[in-house]
């Protein structure tokens, strides 16, 4: 969503957008995330190499 949705060049609304953001996920009672590099039946050992968890 942040890809598409949010201005970076406002580093006013990047900030209030990554705030919201951590308030959505921090609450929920779920959150289910899709990645597109973790297809394997034995997933724990690719999720620690998955390039979404070093993104910076």
């Amino acid at each position: 969503v942040d890809r598409f949705c949010i201005d970076k060049s406002s580093s006013a609304e990047l900030s209030e957008a990554i705030n919201s953001m951590f308030r959505w996920y921090h609450n929920a009672a779920k959150c289910y995330v899709y990645l597109l590099d973790i297809t394997q039946p034995r997933w724990k050992p690719a999720f620690r190499k998955s390039r979404w968890l070093i993104r910076g």
